[in-house]
């Protein structure tokens, strides 16, 4: 007797990030001509750029869907949605390419691997430029924050909040990212650390948000 073996045929797939909860993905959804919808579309909602892809909630099940070959393509509108740093680009790039899984950059019109499954040595030189551009976007950012900070203090406009002032436990933990931890929570499968790390808050925020629900 025989036995039948079921095989997939690795699918063509995309990411979408965006850094808030209230931020919508939507402009990043779907084929660039509008004609061919991706076969799944991974998205991490409310995920800072800054957060190695690896440790992403969706990021991390795309990762391992590449690695049991289900995975041909991965296409994203543009490179920094996987990522705001150097490193952590190189290392996904890198980790998809040796899967044999072809990234696209939609926006550049960039593969990694060409039509034979070869690397594209071209692609990676101007990836390599676009990921500079990433972190140093991110770079300028933080430093526009903090000098944005130092001036509002130096004028006496700045003073955080005001002393004496709180926020009812309803107010915060109807906020979008208590929201998010409270799902994170309710999963059972991520320890604070993970959870502070991927959303982007304190540890005390998590803490506090465990805390005013389990009250």
């Amino acid at each position: 007797m025989t036995q039948e073996t079921t095989t997939h045929t690795p699918l063509v797939v995309q990411y979408v990030r965006c850094s808030t909860l209230n931020q919508n993905t939507a402009r990043q959804k779907g084929s660039p001509d509008g004609l061919k919808p991706f076969q799944k579309v991974y998205e991490d909602k409310g995920v800072s750029g800054s957060v190695p892809f690896v440790d992403r909630p969706s990021g991390r099940v795309l990762i391992n869907d590449a690695r049991k070959g289900l995975i041909r393509e991965v296409h994203v509108v543009s490179v920094d949605r996987l990522g705001r740093s150097i490193q952590d680009i190189h290392s996904t790039i890198g980790l998809l390419t040796e899967l044999k899984v072809c990234v696209v950059i939609e926006k550049e019109g960039i593969r990694t691997l060409n039509n034979d499954g070869t690397r594209n040595h071209t692609g990676d030189m101007v990836l390599s430029v676009m990921a500079c551009v990433a972190q140093m976007e991110k770079d300028i950012i933080a430093d526009r924050v903090k000098q944005g900070i130092a001036v509002a203090r130096a004028l006496g406009k700045y003073s955080g909040r005001k002393k004496g002032t709180s926020e009812t436990a309803y107010k915060f933990l109807n906020k979008p990212k208590s929201k998010k931890i409270a799902e994170m929570l309710d999963e059972g499968m991520y320890p604070i650390s993970h959870i502070s790390k991927v959303l982007g808050v304190s540890k005390m925020s998590v803490y506090k948000v465990k805390k005013l629900r389990s009250a």
